[in-house]
């Protein structure tokens, strides 16, 4: 049983990781399709915790969707927490 609770928690960092991915990729979509000068393109793909996609965007399907992506990203970053502090403690359930 724990093995497997393991397992889950090992491969949810590989989900976010991918999920990371997938949320650089679509801030650069939709960067490149609003019509904005430069700055405010790089502003929206590199600024941390996507501030730039909320302060120059306005709220659209896409924002919708990368909302949904956030709160993935956020589920499965803190089941992968979870997998460290099980390391970190050294925990013997057995």
């Amino acid at each position: 049983m724990i093995d497997v609770i393991v397992y889950i928690m090992i491969q949810s960092f590989w989900i976010s990781l991918f999920l990371l991915l997938v949320m650089l990729i679509l801030r650069c979509y939709i960067a490149m399709h609003r019509k904005s000068d430069m700055k405010q393109s790089l502003l929206i793909i590199f600024l941390p915790f996507s501030s730039g996609l909320y302060v120059y965007k306005p709220y659209d399907k896409y924002m919708k969707i990368y909302q949904r992506l956030v709160v993935l990203q956020f589920i499965f970053m803190f089941m992968a927490s979870l997998y460290l502090i099980y390391l970190r403690l050294g925990v013997n359930i057995i």
